[in-house]
């Protein structure tokens, strides 16, 4: 399982229910400058606070609610 989560061509990430990563895999992580795991123990929204839409996204997400979004990679 590791070895796909880790080829896919995108980023998955888990966090826990305060916002904190707990896994961050897949070759898209390379693209936004992170190395797979890196940001494993960091909070989501310290992450993304100067990207208020996303933040909204992750604390609906926190809150229980079903939440799809994408982020632009640019």
């Amino acid at each position: 399982m590791q070895a796909i989560v880790s080829n896919l061509p995108m980023a998955v990430w888990t966090l826990d229910h305060n916002g904190i990563v707990r896994l961050s895999e897949g070759r898209l992580l390379a693209k936004l400058g992170f190395a797979p795991g890196e940001l494993v123990g960091r909070s989501a929204l310290e992450l993304y606070r100067d990207s208020p839409d996303i933040v909204f996204h992750i604390q609906r997400a926190l809150a229980g609610e079903l939440e799809h979004f994408t982020v632009p990679v640019g």
